[in-house]
């Protein structure tokens, strides 16, 4: 990779943590509830994802498809920058658990295991279309 490009993938992955940091723990009205408010725990995982199927499907794809698209990027950018290979559906895990967990002791969202399978599932595939692109690269090379 060029050295140019480095420093500009690291302000991405940067910019994309605290985007993602924002719409899931510290949302709007983040300072205005007390530690612990509501902590709450669904454990068992796609129990409210089908409750919401039956109710209304739009916000079903909404919730199902935005928890794996807003972990794709994670996949994407970490094996470029660390090389860290599969260790960054790890990564996509830990990252997952964290918000999770920040979610439940600030009361900024409910904390659930879907969430943590699908956005971890969001890291594989980033991670998926990363292999596929060093593929790619290399027949792009050898054919060439």
């Amino acid at each position: 990779m060029k050295k140019c490009l480095k420093p500009l993938l690291w302000a991405l992955l940067l910019v994309y943590l605290g985007v993602l940091l924002r719409i899931t723990v510290f949302r709007s009205d983040f300072l205005t509830h007390p530690l612990f408010r509501d902590g709450q725990v669904l454990w068992v995982p796609f129990v409210s994802l089908y409750r919401i199927f039956r109710n209304s499907i739009p916000y079903f794809i909404y919730l199902f498809v935005g928890n794996l698209i807003w972990f794709v990027p994670l996949g994407l950018l970490l094996p470029v920058l660390t090389g860290c290979g599969k260790r960054v559906i790890l990564w996509g895990f830990l990252l997952s658990l964290l918000i999770e967990c920040c979610q439940f002791v600030f009361g900024t969202g409910v904390t659930e295991v879907e969430d943590l399978i699908l956005n971890t599932v969001g890291t594989a595939i980033g991670y998926g279309l990363y292999c596929i692109g060093l593929r790619l690269r290399k027949w792009l090379q050898h054919s060439g």
